[in-house]
């Protein structure tokens, strides 16, 4: 659940509020979200608390 807001490359959790942005070519969504907002609620539900701590672990 992510929407766009038209600014640039901006992207906007429905969820939790929490926004990313400056993309790079290989940025996976899931894995920048976990990376930047790890206490989403959503992405843990979606993803699990596992995938959250490896990403975490990988980009301390």
């Amino acid at each position: 659940g992510f929407s766009f807001a038209d600014d640039e490359d901006e992207v906007t959790c429905f969820f939790c509020g929490g926004s990313v942005y400056i993309w790079e070519l290989h940025d996976d969504p899931w894995t920048e979200h976990a990376r930047w907002h790890p206490k989403c609620n959503y992405i843990r539900q979606k993803k699990g608390d596992a995938f959250v701590q490896e990403v975490q672990s990988q980009h301390p």
